[in-house]
């Protein structure tokens, strides 16, 4: 099987398909995070993740709280 795009050889696969996952849900915007998937990802960063997440909920129920 081919190696994804961008992630370091040896990448497990189900790490790949999370990672992939927030790529799609427009959660993660920069493929460079792809390169560093071991590594932690900073507090300004999970910040936008979950800014991101809330405002794709906050559209799923029309603006709703």
């Amino acid at each position: 099987m081919a190696e994804k795009m961008g992630y370091p050889s040896g990448t497990a696969e189900w790490k790949k398909q999370a990672v992939d996952w927030l790529f799609e849900e427009g959660l993660l915007s920069d493929e460079a995070w792809k390169k560093k998937i071991e590594d932690p990802l900073p507090l300004w960063a999970q910040a936008a993740v979950y800014q991101r997440l809330f405002n794709l909920i906050q559209r799923e129920e029309g603006g709703q709280k």
